[in-house]
């Protein structure tokens, strides 16, 4: 089994634990993933969206962010753009005012 395949399995896993509520356990799990294969941006994202669930912000804007930057790199410079148009701009603040960062410019 690849790096990539094992941590697929574990993100797989992860998503288990947090659909049975098992959170803790499904962000050790998620880490795991990453740590795998840290150009990963799937279980980065999944951890963004836990921590948003468990409204803590900062892990949730953290790990985001770092998604974010995996698929710009993988996609192209030209990714922004859409994303503002399609109303992800719009969610970020909705996560950036709660902890004092404001609206994005």
């Amino acid at each position: 089994m690849t790096k990539q395949e094992k941590a697929a399995d574990i993100n797989r896993r992860a998503n288990e634990l947090e659909k049975r509520g098992l959170l803790k356990k499904a962000i050790t799990l998620y880490h795991k993933a990453c740590a795998l294969v840290p150009g990963w941006a799937t279980p980065l994202y999944n951890l963004g969206l836990l921590y948003k669930k468990e409204r803590n912000w900062k892990q949730s804007l953290k790990y985001n962010q770092l998604a974010i930057g995996i698929k710009r790199q993988s996609i192209g410079p030209a990714l922004p753009s859409p994303w503002r148009a399609a109303g992800v701009a719009a969610e970020f603040e909705e996560w950036l005012e709660p902890i004092g960062l404001g609206p994005l410019p």
